[in-house]
């Protein structure tokens, strides 16, 4: 692991640990997008899940939601509320992205959860550096050649100077047409993208993001 990862990886497990019990009813705009595009979809794979507010979210709604975080305190706090809630349907593990051996062998096992399944990676995209990134697109090209899609929205490289509610946290801004290319050489072909304020706002903290949706190349 790479010293930028290790120190990331202690900031949300330090973050996570403060985490409250209860569970936000209001999902993101971009989960509410993802499961009005996908309703039919049987998994949601929510990579980079954090407190577990749209894993959640899908629960009620899918099937099965499986959750994956680097942070040991963000899963533990996702295990806590869902019995403190139910959603039995939801199960949470801590998986890194950085160990793409690891990270293959996961997804692996649980590969009859994958087809008619939807990757799910909100605000995560810009927490990991482009070594992790890198193994994000191929695990979205494992599961999206299953029969899975690929929903992925993050801050983009125009987001850099705007005002942010949660300062302390890492971001790497990405230039939405180099993540594109990225995705393509990847082996994954864009169903949709967009980008702009307005998607993703808190507060005071009125994100540009980009917003895309991927499937296998045919």
């Amino acid at each position: 692991m790479s010293e930028l990862n290790e120190k990331t990886k202690k900031y949300w497990d330090n973050f996570y640990e403060k985490e409250r019990l209860g569970v936000e009813d209001i999902p993101s705009q971009f989960a509410a997008f993802v499961l009005s595009e996908f309703s039919g979809r049987k998994t949601v794979i929510d990579v980079g899940c954090g407190n577990g507010r749209d894993s959640f979210f899908f629960a009620r709604h899918v099937p099965k939601v499986i959750g994956i975080d680097a942070s040991k305190s963000a899963i533990e706090s996702c295990h806590k509320k869902r019995e403190h809630i139910g959603f039995g349907n939801a199960e949470f593990h801590q998986v890194d992205l950085s160990s793409l051996d690891y990270c293959l062998w996961f997804f692996e096992s649980v590969s009859a959860e994958l087809e008619n399944s939807v990757v799910y990676a909100r605000f995560f995209l810009h927490a990991i550096d482009e070594e992790a990134e890198e193994n994000f697109l191929k695990l979205a090209k494992f599961v999206s050649e299953r029969g899975g899609a690929v929903a992925a929205e993050f801050r983009t490289h125009r987001d850099e100077q705007q005002q942010k509610e949660t300062s302390a946290h890492f971001r790497r801004y990405i230039n939405p047409l180099e993540f594109m290319e990225n995705a393509r050489s990847a082996g994954l072909s864009l169903s949709y993208f967009t980008e702009g304020f307005g998607l993703a706002k808190y507060k005071s903290d009125d994100a540009h993001v980009a917003r895309f949706l991927f499937r296998a190349d045919s």
